[in-house]
């Protein structure tokens, strides 16, 4: 059977003080991490085109339509995409607690096609998260194009507060 001493119980003891330490220090650098992450991610649109065909004009904003409450944002996105390619930006916060009821409202301009206004999501507050759409041509309607649309807040993208994760077809009725 062996004894531990005072000075073995010492050594040990500073052992584990030192491990605690490095266990709080590698947590504490993880929240700032995940907190550096999600500010770096807010604010930001990404547009993809997937499909043969140049997107001319797209616009984004935010739209309350309810004449009580009518709001319209400034225009969160304003860009031509290339067949194919995609395009990425940032924006300000928009609504400043003002969005209750808002949709997001897409004006989508086709090459040879006419424009198409869509909206999508019921925002709830003030938005400040990360827009996704991507253009996609229809496997079984070669005349349609469908969209993604997703806005979503925080680090996994929440659409609680846009109602805003959909997809939607642009030229069905063609």
């Amino acid at each position: 059977m062996s004894r531990t001493t005072a000075k073995e119980s010492s050594v040990k003891t500073e052992n584990l003080r030192g491990k605690l330490i490095a266990a709080i220090i590698a947590v504490v650098v993880l929240v700032v991490v995940i907190l550096v992450a999600e500010v770096a991610g807010s604010r930001r649109y990404t547009i993809i085109n997937e499909t043969g065909t140049d997107i001319e004009s797209i616009v984004l904003y935010l739209e309350n339509e309810y004449e009580d409450d009518y709001f319209r944002s400034e225009n969160i996105a304003e860009l031509s995409v290339a067949a194919g390619a995609k395009e990425t930006g940032r924006f300000e916060t928009v609504g400043g607690g003002y969005l209750t009821g808002a949709s997001m409202m897409m004006e989508i301009k086709f090459e040879g096609r006419d424009k198409v206004l869509l909206y999508s999501g019921y925002f709830v507050n003030s938005f400040d998260g990360r827009i996704k759409l991507v253009f996609k041509e229809d496997a079984e309607n070669p005349e349609n194009i469908t969209v993604d649309i997703k806005a979503g807040t925080g680090l996994f993208q929440s659409t609680r507060n846009t109602d805003c994760d959909e997809t939607q077809d642009l030229f069905l009725d063609e």
